[in-house]
């Protein structure tokens, strides 16, 4: 992570970098940050793909539910990314007292 925000010092306009480092910051649990760096790198262009599953996962830590299901939907070509995507907006439905379904 060090050498991802030393490398963002000197680039600091790189999309890639900043979803990486937001990745990052979100498995270590740092949810502020994160959103912060996923929004930036949002902002410079970086692929919805490569921040969709980060997003979803940022807006459950947050118990964000009815945002889950109505922004993290399935479809995104990669089976282990729409597979994350699935199991959030199930886990939102369980937050939020739905079945499936209904």
């Amino acid at each position: 992570m060090i050498d991802l925000q030393n490398y963002l010092a000197d680039h600091p306009e790189n999309a890639e970098a900043r979803a990486q480092l937001g990745i990052a910051l979100l498995e270590l649990g740092d949810l502020n940050g994160a959103e912060a760096e996923i929004r930036k790198a949002r902002e410079l262009g970086a692929a919805d793909a490569q921040l969709k599953v980060p997003e979803c996962r940022l807006m459950a830590s947050r118990s964000a539910f009815d945002r889950i299901l109505a922004e993290c939907k399935a479809g995104t070509g990669d089976a282990a990314s729409d597979g994350e995507l699935l199991i959030a907006r199930g886990g939102a439905l369980l937050g939020l007292g739905r079945k499936p379904g209904r």
